[in-house]
């Protein structure tokens, strides 16, 4: 993922970026607290990918320039996930993720038909994000 965040904005640029997990990782985990956030999404891409998740959107103020997002937001693809190989964390959305978001620290929906697969993408409308990456890494 050859491009810049925009100064002005803290965002990404409008359009389609695409790049790999350690681009994400590079890109994204530049102090102890975001790499704590991308460990933490690194584990649920794992988990996800084990029951045959091919695709996780990311977006909110982690794709972007603020040094202290409060966590990630996201969606993964359903589309050939086994339910019964996933964390039941995953499928926990009571108490406004609160599970999720202690175990995983970042809040992930689930999603229907996303983008190319097997690819990452970022997507930014110049002002909001999504990423989505393929998490079988």
């Amino acid at each position: 993922m050859n491009v810049e965040i925009d100064p002005a904005t803290g965002y990404l640029p409008p359009g389609v970026h695409a790049a790999e997990w350690r681009e994400l990782a590079g890109r994204f985990a530049g102090n102890s607290h975001r790499k704590r956030l991308i460990a933490g999404l690194l584990a649920a891409c794992r988990n996800l990918a084990a029951a045959g998740c091919g695709e996780l959107l990311l977006d909110g103020s982690f794709i972007s320039a603020k040094s202290l997002p409060a966590d990630y937001d996201g969606a993964w693809e359903t589309a050939d996930v086994d339910p019964s190989r996933l964390d039941p964390v995953l499928l926990d959305f009571s108490d406004r993720r609160a599970a999720m978001k202690a175990k995983y620290l970042g809040d992930l929906s689930r999603l229907r038909r996303l983008l190319r697969r097997g690819c990452f993408t970022v997507i930014s409308s110049g002002r909001t994000e999504t990423a989505s990456k393929r998490v079988s890494s």
